[in-house]
């Protein structure tokens, strides 16, 4: 649904006095949403009194985010379960619970991801989140998964997670289309430094050069800039660094990403196939490529001449993912005049 949540009926009733207090929630939004809950103190509010809460709901994912996500390009869906207690005392609860996903999916149409199958297994253990399971399949018959624990709670987020990726290939574009294998370990606090290490396997790369820009980047015709700046008006501001002012949480990065054949070029008469190692560095808001991809074997088109490419790499510029391009291509010819 779209256009907006069904109509919510909530209902709430309870006692209370200075020496107990019982309270019972029932709540629901159409088949989006169905809660029931309930919470006892029988010694009332003083800070060692006991305290024991319940609460059980059910929710499809998908109805409820669809008014969030209606503008635009991504979608979900999915049924969502949870079960959380709280024992204890007024003043120090001990909090518990279980949330569950099942048949859940998220597609972003705008950049060609896909994931289905989603299913997820998280619980509350102390002051941690403990992912138990989370699967999600890919186009092709792909999997990516993630377990570990984080700290919500804490200062910083402490968060230890390991992901993997087995023939994933959740991203496909009419531009690039890729197939992968990862073992890759995020360490550290989250909101603060943390480190991403591990491995990517390539097993495919298809790149496509596209024969002119995507609709999406129009060309404006007739700009030309007019009048001159205000007095005392400020100059602008050199342009910020890699990285500067992202945004992007400090996350250090050491992944390995061996592709050491089938990264295919094509398009614009080109038909080539490169392979190597990259080394990736830095943070997630500068990350800094070492290594490179070298060309296996190549041809371009030229109007109606072939010429075989005698040489070919791929670099990256230090500080930066702009690549640098040395190609060479040749042709023999028969006659000259």
């Amino acid at each position: 649904n779209t256009r907006g949540l069904p109509a919510a009926r909530i209902v709430l009733e309870g006692t209370a006095s200075a020496k107990a207090a019982e309270l019972r929630l029932e709540a629901s939004a159409g088949a989006a949403l169905r809660a029931t809950g309930s919470a006892r103190l029988p010694g009332g509010f003083a800070g060692n009194a006991p305290l024991t809460a319940q609460l059980d709901a059910n929710a499809d994912v998908g109805v409820i985010a669809g008014p969030l996500l209606a503008a635009g390009a991504q979608r979900v869906s999915g049924r969502a379960t949870l079960r959380a207690s709280v024992t204890g005392t007024v003043g120090a609860p001990q909090a518990a619970g279980r949330l569950s996903l099942a048949n859940g999916s998220f597609r972003d149409l705008a950049q060609g991801v896909t994931l289905t199958g989603i299913v997820a297994e998280l619980r509350g253990e102390g002051d941690q989140v403990v992912i138990d399971r989370f699967e999600a399949r890919t186009p092709g018959g792909g999997t990516l998964g993630a377990s570990g624990n984080l700290s919500p709670a804490a200062p910083g987020l402490p968060a230890e997670i390991t992901l993997t990726a087995r023939n994933a290939r959740p991203l496909r574009s009419d531009i690039v289309t890729g197939v992968f294998d990862a073992d890759l370990r995020l360490v550290g606090k989250l909101l603060e430094q943390s480190r991403l290490t591990g491995q990517v396997q390539v097993r495919r790369l298809d790149i496509t050069v596209p024969e002119g820009l995507p609709p999406s980047v129009r060309s404006l015709d007739g700009v030309r800039e007019v009048g001159q700046r205000p007095a005392g008006t400020p100059p602008l501001a050199p342009p910020a660094p890699p990285g500067a002012g992202s945004g992007l949480p400090d996350i250090g990065l050491e992944i390995e990403v061996a592709a050491p054949r089938a990264v295919f070029v094509r398009g614009r008469g080109i038909d080539a196939e490169f392979g190597g190692t990259l080394g990736i560095g830095g943070t997630i808001a500068g990350p800094l490529v070492t290594g490179g991809l070298t060309m296996r074997r190549g041809r371009i088109s030229v109007f109606d001449r072939q010429l075989d490419f005698r040489r070919g790499t791929i670099r990256f510029d230090s500080g930066t993912l702009v690549p640098t391009l040395d190609f060479l291509a040749s042709a023999r010819a028969r006659e000259v005049t």
